[in-house]
């Protein structure tokens, strides 16, 4: 059995992929959000999330795991619910909370030194961590960086980077997944109405921002990378409904569906909450992806784990 942990749960796709999957073990969940907290103890009874900053845990304290999982936090949390310390992000050199978070992640596997590590590094974000990680000795670190996640199974233009390390050297192995065609993600009947005067202004140009972006089912294949921003403005992209025509933001269920996560998860909260959450995710076909052409396939060859 490989044992990993995981160190910010980010909506939770990593547990997902392994709840589906077999020979691999999470011993523990270090979650600084309490939102998070919430929502994978709402999915998963027997996991063992603990509401914890790995900043405050000592490494000295923690069991040594095989796998440790490091997904980037670079946001901010509410001072009363997050078990980081709030940091001023416009300090010189930080990007908020995800750059202290990189650091003490940084700190514990290079004090228990686990056979793996594997870093969402995000593009253009945590560039010092990133290099740092990228040195460690006694490691052979490969860097990958996803385009879109269409070969992932996901129908969106999401660009992705991970570092891993692995003590010893491997090849990868790559399951492709047959992408779906993006009417199978979206929701039938719903009945959203005129557009809000915010997004008709965004549509006929006369909004500072950039014009919404128009998805048409019967044509597209695929959607702009939908992020944490959408929970704050869902004129960004639009849909056009296949039955009426008539345009509409996609629904919390349609953007869960981009990210991989089924009908039947739950995340808690506010519609705002759910997507944030989401949004924050790194999607449950790259998790799925670095599960088992990463993970098992590289302790299966090089180790024999049962």
């Amino acid at each position: 059995m490989i044992n990993m942990r995981i160190i910010n749960s980010n909506g939770g796709a990593m547990e997902l992929a392994v709840a589906n999957s077999n020979g691999v073990h999470i011993m523990d969940v270090l979650e600084p959000s309490t939102q998070n907290v919430d929502t994978l103890r709402a999915n998963f009874a027997s996991l063992n999330v603990r509401h914890e900053y790995i900043g405050t845990e000592l490494a000295s304290n923690l069991a040594k795991a095989d796998v440790v999982y490091i997904n980037v936090a670079k946001k901010e949390y509410a001072a009363n619910e997050s078990a980081v310390p709030i940091v001023d992000k416009n300090m010189a050199g930080s990007g908020g909370n995800g750059v202290l978070v990189m650091k003490n992640a940084f700190r514990l596997v290079s004090l228990q030194e686990p056979d793996m590590f594997i870093v969402e590094t995000g593009l253009h974000i945590h560039t010092a961590a990133s290099e740092a990680f990228a040195a460690l000795p006694r490691y052979y670190v490969k860097q990958l960086v996803f385009k879109d996640a269409g070969k992932c199974g996901h129908p969106m233009k999401k660009k992705k980077s991970f570092l891993i390390g692995t003590k010893k050297d491997f090849s990868l192995a790559w399951n492709e997944i047959n992408l779906a065609p993006l009417t199978n993600f979206l929701e039938k009947g719903v009945d959203y109405g005129d557009l809000p005067a915010y997004a008709m202004n965004r549509m006929n140009r006369n909004a500072k921002s950039f014009p919404s972006v128009v998805i048409d089912p019967s044509v597209d294949t695929m959607v702009p990378n939908i992020t944490g921003h959408y929970a704050k403005d869902d004129s960004e992209v639009l849909v056009k409904d296949e039955v009426t025509g008539m345009l509409r933001p996609f629904t919390v269920t349609e953007i869960a569906r981009f990210y991989g996560f089924p009908d039947t998860y739950q995340f808690l909260g506010s519609n705002r909450q759910k997507i944030r959450q989401i949004t924050d995710s790194v999607g449950v076909g790259y998790a799925s992806f670095l599960l088992n052409d990463v993970v098992k396939h590289y302790f299966n060859n090089c180790y024999q784990a049962a």
